[in-house]
């Protein structure tokens, strides 16, 4: 009995910090965001696009929004529109809410978008 006991107050232990709330980026804060904003499935999964544009807009207003310059090199450097995938990334290949987001592009090109988050 007191092996149960122990084992249970163990596992509880080793559980308790996954159960807590992970802190959100300031402007999702802001928004009053809580955690089944975004995770809509009771697994936590990463959010799908459509979880994401529900309050971003589409994509299509996404790519005008942040429409880059275009140079000598690259005709559109659009971070919401990519010439190798089109629309068909997810938000999360660059964007991460309890991680550090990365551009995704930046893995075989070098892309410097200062409004990044």
């Amino acid at each position: 009995m007191k092996q149960r006991i122990i084992a249970t107050l163990l596992a509880g232990l080793m559980i308790a910090p996954l159960a807590q709330a992970m802190d959100l980026k300031q402007h999702h804060t802001d928004a009053g965001l809580e955690c089944q904003d975004c995770h809509i499935d009771a697994n936590m999964t990463i959010p799908s696009n459509a979880s994401c544009l529900n309050c971003h807009g589409s994509l299509e207003d996404l790519r005008e929004a942040v429409k880059q310059p275009e140079s000598q090199y690259y005709l559109d450097t659009n971070p919401h529109y990519s010439f190798h995938y089109g629309y068909g990334l997810e938000c999360s290949a660059c964007h991460s809410e309890h991680q550090e987001s990365k551009l995704y592009c930046n893995n075989c090109h070098q892309f410097d978008y200062p409004e990044f988050k």
